[in-house]
C-alpha cells in the first residue's frame, strides 16, 4: 500500500480543536475508472473486441444480433468494438439508434449494411450507471424513421465488486475541526454483505482514524475522520483501502484532506474613518462562517492593535454573515500614535479575535486610518 505525506503549501483547508461540523466534499468522478488491487488507476477504459452475426428470427419482426460481452465488474467502464455481419438476407438501413439507459452509448447512429457486409459498432457500457433491477444485459435498437430495422442484444455477467466509483476523494475540512463527517458513493455488487466490507485509512499521520457505516440500500459510505493531533497542515494525501473480506480482493482510492478557513473576513483590511471629533474612528467589516448543521450563534469579536483591545459591535446579516463595527476614540488613537513614535514600530496588521460557540479563531489583517478633513 502506498504511503503519503504532508505538504505545507498554502491552499484552502484547516483544522484546529473544535467539535464535529459539516464539511464540503469534492468528488472528482471519471465514471468509475477501475483501480487495480495495487491502487493504480487504469489509464483508459477497458477495451474489448467482439464479433456477432445479424440473423433473421422467425419469432421476431426484425433481425437480431446477439453480443456476449462476458464478465463485468460493477465499477467498470467498457469500450466494446463489435463487428456485426449482416446475415439477414436483407439490406439494413438505419438513421437512428435507441438505448434503454444512460449506461450505454452507441455509434454510428446511421448507416447502410448490405447482405454479407460488416459494420463496426462502438458500444460504451458504464456498469456503475446500470439502473437498479437491470441484470444481465440490454438491447440497442437500430431505427429508420422511428421503426426498428434490427436490434443488438448484449449480455454480461456482473462480478462481485466493492469500491468507490471515483478517481479521487477530496475532503474539505474547516479550520478548527477535530472530526469530519462525510458521505461518498460506494458501489457494492449484489450479494455482498456489510460485514464483508473492510475500509481502512492509509495516511502518514497515524493519529488519523476512521469510523464508518456502509449503507447498502443507498450505496453510500458514511464516515467520520478524526484528527487527534490536529496538525497545522494545508493538505494531507492518503487513501481509503477497501477490502472484500470474502474474497480478499482490495481496492485503493486516493484521498486528499484539504484545509480551508473556518471564518473569512471581508474586506481583507480594516479602514478606520475619522467620522467626527466626538464619535472618533470607526471601522466596519463582515465575518462569514462556513455553515454548520448546528444552530448558528452570534460571535464575540474584538480587534487588537499594539496591546490595545477594541470590542466589536456585532449585528446579524443572515445565518452565516455578521456585520462588525469597531470604534476607536480619538484619545485611543493618540495613545497609539505616541507608542508608535516612541518605539518606531508601527504594526502593519491588526489581530481580529472571533469567539464563537465552536471555539476561538484568530486572524491578522492590514489596517489604516483615513483622517477627516474639515473644509
Amino acid at each position: 500500500m502506498t504511503m503519503f505525506g504532508v505538504i505545507n503549501s498554502s491552499y484552502l483547508l484547516a483544522f484546529n480543536s473544535l467539535p464535529a461540523c459539516s464539511v464540503r466534499i469534492l468528488l472528482l468522478t471519471l465514471i468509475a475508472l477501475p483501480l487495480s488491487p495495487q491502487g493504480t488507476i487504469a489509464a483508459d477504459k477497458q477495451k474489448r473486441s467482439l464479433q456477432a452475426v445479424i440473423k433473421s428470427d422467425a419469432s421476431n419482426a426484425h433481425p437480431i444480433a446477439e453480443i456476449e460481452i462476458g464478465s463485468v465488474e460493477s465499477s467498470e467502464s467498457l469500450n466494446i468494438e463489435a463487428l456485426l455481419l449482416n446475415d439477414s438476407g436483407s439490406e439494413l438501413i438505419f438513421n437512428d439508434v435507441q438505448v434503454a439507459c444512460n449506461c450505454t452509448k452507441v455509434s454510428p447512429s446511421s448507416g447502410k449494411l448490405r447482405p454479407g457486409e460488416r459494420l463496426n459498432v462502438s458500444l460504451q457500457l458504464t456498469a456503475a450507471e446500470i439502473p437498479t433491477g437491470v441484470v444481465g444485459g440490454g438491447i440497442v435498437n437500430f431505427l429508420k424513421d422511428k421503426k426498428i430495422v434490427f436490434e443488438a442484444r448484449f449480455s454480461y455477467g456482473l462480478r462481485r465488486h466493492i469500491g468507490f466509483p471515483t478517481r479521487l476523494i477530496m475532503v474539505s475540512v474547516a479550520e478548527g475541526m477535530e472530526k469530519v463527517d462525510f458521505t461518498v458513493p460506494l458501489v457494492v455488487s449484489e450479494g455482498v454483505l456489510a460485514k464483508d466490507i473492510l475500509i481502512e485509512p492509509v495516511f502518514s499521520d497515524k493519529t488519523i482514524e476512521l469510523s464508518y457505516e456502509v449503507d447498502l440500500a443507498s450505496q453510500q459510505l458514511k464516515g467520520t475522520i478524526t484528527l487527534k493531533a490536529a496538525p497545522g497542515f494545508t493538505k494531507i494525501f492518503g487513501s481509503l483501502d477497501v477490502t472484500d473480506l470474502e474474497t480478499g480482493k482490495a481496492y485503493t482510492t486516493p484521498v486528499i484532506l484539504e484545509r480551508r478557513s473556518r471564518v473569512s473576513i471581508y474586506p481583507r483590511f480594516l479602514r478606520f474613518t475619522d467620522t467626527s471629533p466626538n464619535k472618533g474612528n470607526v471601522a466596519t467589516f463582515f465575518i462569514k462562517f462556513e455553515p454548520t448543521d448546528e444552530e448558528s450563534t452570534q460571535p464575540i469579536v474584538s480587534v487588537h492593535i499594539s496591546g490595545k483591545s477594541f470590542p466589536g459591535v456585532v449585528s446579524r446579516v443572515n445565518r452565516t454573515v455578521d456585520r462588525v463595527l469597531v470604534e476607536m476614540s480619538n484619545s485611543d488613537l493618540d495613545d497609539l500614535k505616541q507608542v508608535w513614535q516612541s518605539t518606531q514600530d508601527k504594526p502593519k496588521e491588526a489581530k481580529v479575535i472571533v469567539r464563537h460557540k465552536s471555539g476561538t479563531l484568530e486572524t491578522e489583517v492590514p489596517f489604516l486610518f483615513q483622517e477627516r478633513h474639515d473644509d
